[in-house]
């Protein structure tokens, strides 16, 4: 695969750096243009950019270039990708989320879960897989299994959030962050700011006629 070809040539440093540079510069922007200072973005990584030497160097040499806060950035690891090397991520992990960068463990309940991971790892939200969220619904075992993770976890749901019943019935059971969808496809940078007011706006505000509060 691809990942093996970059980690083997000693590509996979140049290719993280890229990614990160990109993510950091991307949040300076849209802090800028936009007034909106409490901005956060997130980037995956996978096993071998954790793992390698040099990786909290260079997240810490993008954010001092781009002028922005460790606080700002988040990092987004699989399961899959955790089972490669448990020992080694997780102690690269911990330096990581040291430094301000959170951590998000993604796609949750789709590989090798294992609850002893939420009280070993340096995690700070973890993402529960959409197959679980689109299907909480219509099926009450998606929905048990849905609302155990966000209990356990307060965690995230994941991007098959894609209609309303579903993020009312996230919040209902006290899942307080989402992705999907619903609020938006990926776009390009100069077209984010704008699709996230209009989400807010049409998402949040009050129906017409609707009692305030």
């Amino acid at each position: 695969g691809f990942l093996p070809v970059a980690v083997s040539s000693g590509l996979i440093l140049d290719l993280s750096r890229f990614v990160v540079r990109e993510a950091c510069q991307s949040i300076s922007k849209l802090r800028q243009g936009s007034g909106l200072t409490d901005l956060q973005i997130a980037i995956n990584m996978s096993a071998p950019e954790i793992v390698v030497p040099g990786t909290v160097e260079l997240l810490a040499d993008e954010l001092t270039r781009a002028n922005v806060t460790a606080e700002s950035l988040t990092l987004e690891i699989t399961e899959s990708a955790l089972i490669l090397d448990l020992g080694r991520a997780a102690d690269v992990l911990s330096s990581i989320r040291d430094s301000g960068i959170k951590v998000s463990l993604d796609d949750f309940g789709t590989a090798y879960s294992s609850l002893s991971w939420l009280r070993q790892l340096p995690i700070d939200n973890v993402k529960i897989d959409r197959g679980f969220v689109a299907g909480m619904i219509d099926d009450h075992r998606d929905r048990a299994i849905v609302e155990g993770m966000a209990a356990l976890t307060r965690s995230f749901g994941r991007e098959g959030i894609a209609t309303v019943e579903q993020l009312a019935a996230l919040r209902a059971i006290g899942v307080e962050f989402g992705q999907g969808y619903l609020f938006s496809r990926a776009v390009p940078l100069e077209e984010f700011v704008p699709t996230l007011l209009h989400s807010c706006e049409t998402l949040f505000s009050p129906a017409p006629g609707a009692p305030p509060g």
